[in-house]
């Protein structure tokens, strides 16, 4: 479907090969833009200061186009509202869960070492009564939590 075009030179790049294959195209427009140039250098310099001077004013007087609102503002505004104040209140939630997760965690730690000790003072059997307690408490508020 495709051939290969050989090259006249053997060391030529592809800007060598573009520059040949489309010379007479780009040398004709030169040609023309050169002319125009020379002949109206004034009225391009004239056109040139006033499309600055009118992108200048387009710039700092108008201002931009107003669009309509896709969406209600009731719909845009209240349930983002809604939906920010339940994830805060999940996030929350799950920050307290964390919370909780680890305490029970330093609990039982703290309360297998206190068991595996020969002698438990009073200090070790006052903790370990209140650690009891609590872990209780943990596991009765689960279970009522599962149970709705």
């Amino acid at each position: 479907m495709y051939r290969k075009t050989p090259s006249s030179e053997k060391n030529a790049s592809l800007l060598q090969e573009i520059r040949q294959e489309f010379l007479g195209t780009f040398s004709k427009e030169e040609e023309r833009t050169t002319t125009f140039m020379t002949r109206y250098p004034k009225q391009i310099f004239i056109g040139m200061v006033i499309l600055i001077i009118l992108s200048s004013i387009l710039a700092f007087v108008y201002t931009p186009l107003t669009y309509d609102k896709e969406f209600p503002e009731e719909l845009s505004f209240g349930s983002a509202n809604e939906i920010k104040e339940n994830v805060s209140g999940e996030i929350s939630t799950i920050l307290d869960l964390s919370d909780r997760v680890k305490r029970i965690s330093l609990l039982k730690a703290e309360v297998e070492r206190i068991i595996q000790l020969d002698v438990i003072s009073y200090k070790d059997s006052v903790f370990l009564e209140n650690a009891i307690q609590e872990l209780e408490y943990f596991n009765n508020h689960k279970k009522k939590d599962n149970e709705n």
